[in-house]
């Protein structure tokens, strides 16, 4: 469970700047491959630690890099933490979409990760709708789609291309 953390964590540093205010960050697609390499792993408890890691560096890396004050890093520090609720909520839909999923034939991976990615993203928008200044959000929802699509995809495809799939 380490090492998905530590990676994820590591992983969510970065980002592909796919358009212009479209940032798809990297900690999920690493942490959904081991959730899906390692299927014995627990669904919650992973992704509570990989969501904690992630706000953990992230502000690590504020401090380094940009050289934050004390007040900037309280600042990031409550807004990186609403981004545990993205991964609290991907984990609950993946959980009841992909783990639990007991039909006889399975749909195919990335449109349970769509929903589960754009769920959990659902999710951490309100949040900051809610509990942080509205006029300050400026995602709109067909760009919390078009990142869960990236991000299900590439998940896709390290696990096709460059991991096989195992239950241990």
């Amino acid at each position: 469970m380490i090492p998905i953390i530590a990676l994820s964590a590591l992983a969510s540093i970065f980002s592909l700047h796919v358009h212009a205010g479209l940032r798809v960050t990297l900690g999920a697609v690493f942490l959904i491959v081991g959730l899906e390499r390692c299927k014995k792993l627990p669904v919650f408890l992973t992704t509570f630690f990989t969501g904690l890691a992630v706000v953990f560096l992230r502000i690590v890396a504020q401090v380094v890099f940009d050289k934050f004050s004390f007040a900037d890093v309280f600042n990031y520090s409550v807004n990186y933490s609403i981004e545990i609720l993205f991964y609290l909520g991907y984990a609950f839909f993946y959980y009841i979409i992909v783990r639990k999923n007991s039909a006889t034939y399975k749909s195919p991976l990335v449109p349970l990760l769509i929903i589960c990615d754009f769920g959990g993203n659902a999710i951490e928008y309100a949040a900051r709708y809610f509990l942080l200044r509205p006029e300050l959000e400026t995602i709109t929802f067909p760009v919390i789609l078009a990142i869960a699509v990236i991000r299900s995809v590439l998940i896709w495809i390290m696990l096709k291309y460059f991991f096989e799939t195992r239950n241990g």
